[in-house]
């Protein structure tokens, strides 16, 4: 045992410079429930997008969009890479009256192992074939 008793640690994270926030205004059909993605973040670590219905079947279609909603990048040289869905999180925004979930992709290797990305190099997030340039 290296050490016993209580621990306490503080630490500040700084701005992280290298994530992007896109707000693609993007509809999608799934079956004959209209999403919206509102917001989409692009870090290191992978993709997020944020989505919203209008009608209250949010629950029974999140499994759907897992599916159906598919993410690839496109690097500065051409390049097109696949983005994995791993998982979805509900939201509701009481205020608004909005329900909604987060998707989150990430990138993995020819290992299947996690591979971080380089923001920098991203010129674009391709959305169910709907191009979403970074500017």
């Amino acid at each position: 045992m290296i050490a016993e008793g209580e621990w306490q640690v503080n630490f500040v994270l700084e701005e992280n410079k290298n994530m992007v926030k896109l707000e693609p205004n993007l509809s999608l059909k799934s079956g004959n429930e209209e999403i919206y993605i509102d917001e989409v973040y692009l870090s290191a670590l992978g993709v997020q997008l944020k989505i919203h219905t209008i009608n209250e079947t949010t629950q029974k279609i999140k499994g759907t969009l897992e599916e159906e909603i598919e993410v690839e990048l496109i690097d500065k040289n051409g390049i097109i890479s696949n983005m994995k869905n791993k998982s979805a999180m509900s939201v509701q925004d009481k205020e608004e009256k909005l329900q909604g979930f987060i998707l989150s992709y990430n990138q993995y290797d020819q290992n299947k192992n996690r591979s971080f990305l380089e923001v920098e190099d991203i010129s674009s997030i391709i959305i169910n074939g709907h191009e979403v340039p970074i500017s």
